[in-house]
């Protein structure tokens, strides 16, 4: 297990590779203000330095607010991607507010589901290519003896270009 930083820094990866469904989910639903929420909770995973447990837990709550946590929803595939989606990152924020990283695990979790069922529509290879992201992830923070800005651009750009591919 890595630091708290690091930790933090593959829970943002792994919630960025499956932002992509959730973000044009919210916005072709006309949601702008569930957007901006969801929005600010992966920004809030990718900072540097300290945030403190009552910001994360404030963002928490917004997003728990929103309609991909409610208990009943609809079984359109794309609405089950976005609600994975939204587990994974909910699940980096809490995360921050436990200032812990053994949660690192969930949202790791998270986006293995989201490359499965993404998978079912027909790449069944996406599970497998979830696993060696989050392995080389794993391999280039656990590399690092800081989480700089530099990197972090770097390890998102990775994780946001797989997302789209």
């Amino acid at each position: 297990m890595g630091s708290f930083d690091q930790a933090r820094a593959f829970a943002a990866a792994c919630a960025e590779r499956t932002r992509g469904v959730l973000f044009r989910s919210l916005s072709q639903s006309n949601r702008a203000a569930d957007l901006e929420v969801f929005r600010q909770a992966l920004e809030l995973l990718w900072e540097t330095g300290p945030v403190g447990p009552a910001t994360a837990a404030e963002i928490h709550r917004k997003m728990t607010d929103c309609p991909e946590f409610a208990e009943r929803r609809a079984k359109a595939e794309v609405v089950t991607l976005s609600r994975i989606a939204a587990r994974a990152l909910l699940a980096g924020v809490a995360m921050l507010i436990d200032e812990s990283p053994e949660g690192v695990v969930e949202p790791s979790s998270f986006a293995q589901d989201f490359a499965s069922a993404l998978g079912r529509r027909g790449d069944g290879q996406l599970s497998a290519g979830e696993d060696e992201a989050q392995d080389r992830d794993v391999a280039t923070i656990l590399s690092w003896d800081e989480a700089s800005p530099e990197r972090l651009r770097s390890l998102r750009a990775a994780a946001a270009e797989h997302g789209r591919s």
